[in-house]
């Protein structure tokens, strides 16, 4: 999955300003909590970042979340997360997390969510005491009754070319 694009010669903090600045603009117009996640608020400002006409339009055809189950074995660098409520009503926890992360092999940035207690709990504590961003991989253990159990392992280090 990737991220939405930002245009030519505008940065990620560009989009972030032109996003905020938007919601400010609706908050203030409607009166109501303009709550959004990272992704959103990424979508919003490469549309009003859009230098053209065909760059408004296509700015918001991204994919949606991957799940942590989805990328089980993909090395990556956590960078940030998010907390919101979810609204799954028989959910063991009632939270989940949208975080942000680069793949090692491209660097590719993309986000996922995951609602699993281990890997909320490591990536909060990772963020808490400034780890950030942590090269890591989730591994996928499955169960003797057909479940999946999510952990993320940091990844062992290797030799590099020339040393």
């Amino acid at each position: 999955m990737s991220t939405p694009a930002v245009p030519t010669g505008r940065t990620l903090a560009d989009a972030t300003r032109a996003a905020e600045s938007f919601l400010n603009w609706l908050d203030a117009k409607a009166q109501v909590d303009a709550d959004s996640t990272e992704f959103q608020t990424e979508q919003i400002g490469a549309i009003l970042l859009a230098e053209t006409a065909d760059e408004m339009w296509d700015a918001d055809e991204t994919d949606e979340l991957e799940s942590s189950k989805e990328i089980a074995d993909r090395e990556m660098s956590l960078i940030s997360y998010t907390v919101r409520k979810g609204d799954i009503a028989d959910a063991d926890v009632p939270y989940y997390m949208v975080v942000r992360a680069a793949r090692l092999d491209n660097g590719e940035e993309f986000m996922f969510s995951t609602g699993a207690i281990r890997l909320m709990t490591k990536i909060k504590w990772l963020g808490e005491h400034d780890e950030l961003p942590a090269e890591c991989v989730i591994k996928a253990t499955d169960t003797s009754k057909g479940y999946q159990v999510l952990k993320l392992r940091k990844i062992a280090p290797r030799a590099i070319k020339g040393r």
